[in-house]
């Protein structure tokens, strides 16, 4: 499978975890919060049922 662009959450600790992880924030707002998948992102201590991956930039 293709590395996806984006990762997306709703979940506010998940998108803080990942921004403590040092994941770049693109957007973050109406609920939705989307980062740069670097591809290089040890998920250790986060939820990944409640990430997404995209290639759609979207807001």
């Amino acid at each position: 499978m293709a590395l996806k662009k984006f990762i997306k959450t709703s979940d506010v600790e998940t998108a803080k975890n990942l921004r403590n992880a040092g994941l770049y924030e693109v957007y973050g707002g109406n609920g939705e919060f989307v980062f740069v998948n670097s591809g290089s992102m040890n998920f250790s201590g986060v939820d990944t049922s409640k990430i997404r991956y995209s290639d759609m930039l979207t807001f």
